[in-house]
């Protein structure tokens, strides 16, 4: 009977080795799976961060141009208003000078009239 209890613990003893491998295996087997998943996850937010870098970069590129844009166009606009104003300026100084070259005929022809009349 002694030896049919040793027999039976040796098959316990067994069966629980066994089990405690397949475990282990399974613990293994998890853990690899968990390691290569883990990887692919790890490359794909690589990958995301790059396309979200290039992204960014792309708006930094396009917001840098339309304010080029604009600094252009606020220039030329300005450019344009500074022509108007010079040619307002060369209009009424023309006008000016037509005005003191009609004033002063006028003040030589009278002076010419009284120094005739004299």
């Amino acid at each position: 009977e002694n030896e049919n209890n040793e027999g039976s613990l040796d098959d316990v003893k067994r069966s629980l080795e066994q089990q405690l491998t397949e475990v282990i295996q399974s613990l293994d087997d998890l853990t690899e799976r968990y390691e290569v998943e883990n990887s692919i996850l790890e490359e794909k937010v690589v990958e995301s961060l790059n396309e979200v870098k290039i992204v960014e970069d792309r708006a930094v590129v396009n917001l840098q141009e339309k304010l080029d844009e604009q600094r252009e166009e606020m220039f030329a606009e300005f450019r344009r208003e500074m022509e108007q104003v010079k040619e307002n300026h060369e209009e009424a100084l023309k006008s000016v000078k037509d005005e003191t070259s009609t004033a002063m005929a006028e003040f030589k022809r009278k002076c010419e009239k009284k120094i005739k009349g004299c």
